[in-house]
């Protein structure tokens, strides 16, 4: 796996010289350190924030062994023209699920404690956002299996 230099993984592209399953460190270094740059980027240092944090980072972890496991235990099977395709749909379709599902956990957790209320809603929310998004995808890939 190349770090800094991108001469090789030009060079290999242009020739489509990459196997699936050689894309998959970089796919899942590139999923890990999004999730952890969006808790740390927006993140407050309070005790939901950051639990949230950190579990979204195993979770995401999951999630990625999930959707492998959903497209036959592979990095294979064009996983990566899945993830992107199936990822998008599922991405939009949780994002509408999940904005008045926020909104009134919002209210309902700031019903019960003003301060720690909306914090507490948006680390519950995120956790279970970032399961359903990894579950629904699962799915979503499973059934582009030749024995779906």
């Amino acid at each position: 796996m190349y770090f800094l230099s991108s001469k090789t993984l030009i060079k290999r592209l242009r020739t489509n010289d990459f196997k699936d399953f050689e894309v998959a460190p970089y796919f899942l270094a590139s999923m890990l350190l999004q999730a952890l740059s969006m808790f740390s980027a927006f993140s407050y240092r309070d005790p939901w924030n950051i639990t949230a944090g950190i579990l979204v980072l195993f979770i995401t972890y999951g999630g990625i062994m999930h959707v492998r496991n959903k497209n036959g235990g592979t990095f294979g099977n064009g996983y990566l023209n899945k993830w992107f395709t199936l990822g998008w749909v599922t991405a939009v379709r949780t994002f509408l699920i999940g904005v008045p599902v926020l909104i009134t956990l919002t209210l309902i957790c700031s019903s019960m404690d003003r301060n720690d209320g909306p914090l507490a809603a948006i680390a519950i929310f995120n956790i279970t956002y970032n399961i359903a998004f990894y579950w629904w995808l699962g799915a979503l890939v499973e059934e582009t299996n030749d024995y779906a």
